[in-house]
């Protein structure tokens, strides 16, 4: 029964990831769309609300948040969506690449283990450090366009590292939250709140929402961010922190880049170069190597 059990949380994991990875695409496809980024972050987190409030009134497995956990809520929704999703979205927007993109936020594991070196003392091996060095190379020349020269928007950079600080929030703050509420409860807050935090800069954009062009092949990568990525993703990710920890949890990134560079090649979003496939495959050998125990730890 254990055996089943730990089996089901890291196919959760994977299929968390999985879907994380395929954000990425469509995230670029309704920006390149036209659709004004703060009205797609509201809609996306809009939509994920409504449909797991759904869930949760037949199910009845809402939790009554405690008035004391008002502050950590706060402080997990300021982490992820709000900053998060503004440097994920900007530095998609910047870098026009959904894979550079993803693999850069796919270095979120490292920055989890740097962070647990400092603050908790946890111990980092050769073999760690190692990996940190080829993700970090490997990220490097992922960034290099077919001449060997750097193309990318630094501002673009610069959000996806926004983005990366704030899951690493994200992830300390919703191991604490993760023991006292279950997940759909969670998820619910966070998307709903989060896309209030979004409304004054959406003002702005009525303009720019009034000019795009409403059609389902306009809309359909919305209604799959919202249900799979912002929803049914962060439910199995939430469940696999609490019973596997964030560092377990986090070490799946690294399937992120993957995902999104196979997706955006098949429907034919981007044209990548011999630089982009190599730097991912050492990142990718990097993000592993960071993360590998051995076997008396």
């Amino acid at each position: 029964m254990k055996q089943q059990h730990t089996t089901a949380t890291y196919l959760g994991i994977i299929f968390s990831t999985v879907l994380w990875g395929l954000s990425f695409v469509w995230t670029n496809q309704l920006l390149r769309a036209g659709f004004p980024m703060y009205s797609l972050l509201i809609s996306r987190l809009i939509i994920a609300a409504a449909f797991l409030f759904i869930v949760a009134f037949f199910t009845k497995k809402f939790n009554k948040v405690q008035y004391s956990d008002y502050k950590w809520f706060l402080l997990l929704i300021l982490c992820e969506p709000f900053l998060y999703f503004i440097g994920e979205t900007y530095g998609i927007l910047y870098t026009d690449s959904a894979s550079i993109s993803s693999l850069v936020v796919s270095t979120l594991p490292i920055f989890t283990m740097t962070t647990a070196y400092l603050i908790y003392n946890e111990k980092l091996s050769k073999i760690n450090i190692s990996g940190v060095i080829f993700a970090l190379i490997g990220v490097a020349i992922a960034l290099l366009n077919k001449d060997m020269e750097f193309s990318i928007h630094p501002l673009g950079i610069a959000m996806l590292f926004l983005a990366i600080l704030s899951a690493t929030g994200y992830s300390l703050v919703i191991k604490k939250l993760s023991q006292k509420y279950n997940p759909i409860t969670i998820v619910i807050i966070q998307n709903f709140v989060g896309a209030l935090f979004f409304v004054p800069f959406g003002l702005f954009e009525t303009t720019q929402l009034a000019n795009f062009h409403f059609s389902f092949i306009n809309l359909y990568p919305l209604l799959l961010l919202a249900i799979l990525p912002s929803s049914l993703a962060f439910l199995t990710y939430i469940s696999a922190v609490k019973r596997i920890g964030v560092a377990k949890a986090s070490m799946f990134c690294a399937v992120i880049p993957i995902v999104t560079l196979l997706f955006s090649a098949v429907i034919g979003l981007e044209i990548l170069h011999q630089w982009n496939i190599i730097g991912v495959i050492v990142a990718v050998f990097g993000l592993m190597l960071s993360q590998m125990k051995k076997r008396d730890d």
